[in-house]
């Protein structure tokens, strides 16, 4: 067993020769998703089995179990999927924002936009979600507020622009294989099964229900997990991936009756799409506006801007969001005593040091202030040599933007994905609006002269760098009413399969343009209320079962013995170890 921060985590390759397991829920994958879903249910009576493909923290062999390979836009196969307890949110940066209302709705310029739920279906969720994120108090993103808690912000024209905001919860750590320890540790109903990766389903006779899971460990371990219900929370590549490997080995649908399974795939395509030199004083003024700063709460705001809702439908655009991003002089008193603190113990590390001594000494009431503000949690305000507007920008669906199967397997024998990721002319000439847009209205507040960058007004489709991605994998397992336009329903459970779901970015029908994560919890907690929903239904209609009932409707083998029927063989032994 490992222990983390207190909870005993069971290691698959520890277990030897463990005989099935039985569970209510079984949840594949202990990233936000994953760990939102087993918190909502530790409450309950359910039982839930949490299976993790790596354990603790990130280990090089089981990370490499994400290998594949690209044909279309070129993109990094395996960064930003992590796996491990936590998954992906023991790498990132917490930023987090909702789904804006016009992101939820059909655009008759955005070729398969439009969500089966709405903006306002997910408000309850999103207000449950920022507990999840270690927030204490409701956000508060109304304009009087806004203003209130940053005055001076510009006034846009709401037909171009708007003042967005990102919130970033504190601590730093934002890794919730440690933040959620203590919930899961508690409970009495959840067990944790790291170095445990999903290789097989087993289905139901009919293909309309799976009956079990097959995980196995690097070593050779295996165990076969049997439950009432599935939810897959393998990230925007693997959900897809797996769903494509069981329809491939057990011949049933697995929500692919109308060949959606793996398309629309998606990302945010970033990159910087307009710059300026700072303007004089080092672009101090801008720092004070467009900044991350830090509450009287101990949490973060970063301030940006975004197209605004008039902008995207009148010039049938998709959305976007730009952040300020501040190259700082390299020959600055601040920059030169961190290169000094860097330095500490080298005197190789300070050539010229009488020279760059005087100018920190010259500078020496600015480094004060920089000083105390990083003390304080706050960013820095340094002078500034060039600015760029760091873009975030929503894709259009693309049925032929897909991830596939490819010729090349893993040691599990399971095929590795094969991703072709396709960009359109709507993505181009949304940057190009919005670099506009942005460039008009800096010029008439004031706050600078922008130039946009050389790829957003060439001519031609966009190619190669300096347009990169998020990691923000989106859509291949994509929300829809109708089994012929996507794969899971609007609870997000599968089509053509009764008890299987999927939670996660993949069921995005459109990405916007906010960091996903928040959306994913917010999903991930309306899943765990359907699925204690249907419980609640199921025990109220029938009539209780025992154990060895439980095993033979599950099609699991078993020992009939006499003096255990009517016993509880799930009860926890007095030595507090889970059951076999």
């Amino acid at each position: 067993m490992e222990s983390l921060g207190g909870v005993v985590i069971e290691d698959l390759r520890r277990l030897g020769g463990s005989s099935d397991i039985l569970a209510d829920i079984c949840i594949v994958g202990a990233g936000a998703a994953g760990i939102a879903i087993a918190r909502e249910l530790s409450a309950s009576s359910l039982k839930v089995v949490l299976v993790e493909s790596g354990g603790t923290d990130v280990d090089a062999a089981v990370q490499s179990l994400n290998d594949g390979s690209c044909c279309g836009h070129p993109m990094l196969m395996g960064a930003g999927r992590m796996r491990a307890f936590g998954g992906s949110t023991t790498r990132w940066s917490g930023c987090c924002a909702p789904l804006s209302q016009e992101d939820f709705q059909q655009r008759d310029w955005v070729p398969w936009s439009g969500w089966p739920i709405a903006a306002d279906d997910l408000l309850p969720y999103y207000r449950r979600a920022q507990s999840y994120f270690g927030f204490e108090t409701p956000w508060q993103d109304d304009p009087k507020a806004l203003a209130a808690s940053h005055p001076g912000l510009p006034t846009f024209d709401p037909s171009l622009l708007t003042t967005c905001v990102w919130h970033i919860p504190n601590p730093h750590d934002h890794n919730w294989g440690r933040l959620h320890h203590a919930a899961l540790r508690w409970s009495k109903h959840v067990r944790v099964l790291l170095n445990a990766t999903a290789t097989a389903f087993e289905v139901s006779e009919n293909r309309t229900r799976v009956d079990a899971i097959v995980v196995r460990s690097l070593d050779g371990v295996s165990v076969r997990v049997a439950a009432r219900r599935f939810v897959l929370c393998c990230g925007g590549v693997g959900n897809a991936q797996l769903l494509l490997w069981g329809e491939r080995s057990t011949g049933a649908k697995f929500g692919n009756g109308g060949g959606k399974l793996g398309r629309f795939f998606q990302q945010h395509l970033r990159a910087t799409i307009a710059v300026m030199q700072a303007p004089e004083g080092g672009g101090l003024g801008l720092q004070r506006l467009f900044n991350t700063f830090r509450s009287d709460l101990g949490t973060y705001r970063q301030i940006g801007l975004s197209l605004s809702s008039v902008a995207q439908r009148r010039d049938r655009l998709l959305n976007a969001s730009a952040t300020l991003v501040y190259e700082f002089d390299p020959n600055s008193g601040w920059e030169i005593a961190k290169s000094f603190l860097r330095g500490l113990g080298s005197a190789k590390a300070f050539p010229g040091r009488f020279a760059k001594i005087k100018t920190v000494a010259g500078d020496i009431g600015h480094v004060a202030l920089t000083a105390i503000r990083r003390a304080l949690g706050h960013r820095p305000m340094v002078h500034a040599t060039r600015i760029g507007l760091l873009a975030d920008l929503e894709q259009q669906p693309d049925p032929d933007s897909r991830i596939m199967l490819g010729g090349e397997v893993d040691p599990f024998d399971t095929p590795r994905p094969r991703i072709d990721w396709r960009l359109s002319e709507l993505e181009k000439r949304t940057a190009e609006r919005f670099a506009a847009y942005l460039t008009s209205e800096f010029q008439r507040l004031g706050l600078g002269r922008l130039q946009p960058e050389a790829w957003v007004t060439a001519s031609g489709p966009i190619t190669g760098a300096p347009v990169g991605e998020t990691l923000h994998h989106i859509a291949s397992t994509r929300m829809s009413l109708d089994p012929r336009h996507g794969v899971v329903d609007r609870d997000c459970r599968v089509h053509d399969l009764e008890n299987l779901y999927v939670a996660g970015s993949s069921v995005f029908a459109t990405g916007g343009h906010a960091n996903p994560t928040f959306t994913i919890v917010a999903l991930a907690l309306r899943i765990a209320d359907h699925l204690r929903a249907l419980a609640t239904q199921s025990s109220s209609r029938a009539t209780p079962q025992t154990p060895v009932e439980r095993r033979a409707e599950m099609g699991l083998e078993c020992e009939i013995r006499p003096e255990l029927v009517g016993k509880d063989l799930d009860a926890a032994p007095s030595s507090g170890k889970h059951p076999p």
